[in-house]
């Protein structure tokens, strides 16, 4: 895929429809996506050190959804994207 590609995928049992913003190779993905109530800006971010990569992500959620996770989970947004980096390290490592 390439910057300007679109893919979609669930969250939460949400539709989302996304849009690869950037693409660099080994470096970094970021991508744009919009489901009902809620906006999001995702990077992942990946640096070779060794015979070893070490994966960063960050993400950015906007919309009356966010407000409202964060009200009842303030750690929600935390522990999502570490779950995503487990689930890579796993799928990684096979």
């Amino acid at each position: 895929m390439e910057k300007g590609s679109t893919f979609r995928w669930k969250a939460l049992g949400m539709n989302i429809t996304s849009l690869l913003e950037k693409v660099d190779e080994m470096k970094c993905i970021s991508w744009s996506g919009k489901s009902i109530g809620m906006a999001a800006l995702h990077s992942w971010y990946f640096q070779k050190q060794g015979t070893m990569t070490v994966v960063k992500t960050e993400e950015e959620l906007s919309g009356w959804l966010a407000r409202v996770l964060k009200f009842f989970d303030p750690q929600f947004l935390d522990k999502s994207l570490e779950k995503a980096l487990e689930t890579l390290k796993k799928k990684s490592e096979q």
